[in-house]
């Protein structure tokens, strides 16, 4: 597998708390920023030229590269279904916004998107790395897996949907 990109500090430093063990190294901009990352014992490499060439943008500090890993839910906790959503940034930010409210498992039906690229890595600031996301290609599929689940959705007429800042709704299948 290819190496991604975590860019930004918070995803760093989510990436490095929660998956140390992919990360390869961590790229900075300064000496400064280079003092952050020493207590994780891995690679910090500073490099401005690189840095400019491959992030492009002035208010980011760092980034990370780390190897991919596999997510599978915890069959224990309350799952949030969210279906045919394939934007990262509107990913990224549900993924967010269920950190904030305590949900750290996320199935996603029928979504195309890489769970790791780097503009969801960004939108979610890094939460990503502190959850269980799994892809599934129906809801049929996630059942089959998770029978008798507790799950959250919205119910507005399309089933088991989510929107963020919806009101949420339990139910049981």
């Amino acid at each position: 597998m290819d190496n991604c990109l975590a860019i930004g500090e918070f995803a760093v430093i989510e990436l490095l708390n929660h998956h140390l063990a992919n990360v390869k190294k961590v790229t900075v901009k300064s000496e400064k920023e280079k003092t952050k990352y020493q207590k994780y014992q891995i690679p910090v490499v500073v490099n401005l030229s690189l840095f400019n060439k491959t992030i492009k943008k002035e208010d980011i500090y760092a980034y990370a590269e780390f190897t991919p890993y596999l997510m599978k839910l915890n069959p224990n906790t309350t799952h949030l279904l969210f279906t045919d959503l394939n934007d990262e940034g509107e990913i990224g930010t549900i993924l967010r916004t269920a950190v904030a409210f305590d949900y750290f498992d996320v199935a996603l039906i029928n979504c195309s998107i890489d769970l790791f690229s780097p503009k969801l890595i960004r939108a979610s600031t890094g939460a990503i790395f502190m959850m269980n996301v799994e892809k599934f290609n129906s809801l049929s599929e996630y059942q089959k897996k998770y029978k008798n689940k507790n799950i959250l959705f919205k119910n507005n007429g399309t089933p088991l949907s989510l929107e963020v800042g919806a009101k949420l709704y339990q139910l049981k299948i």
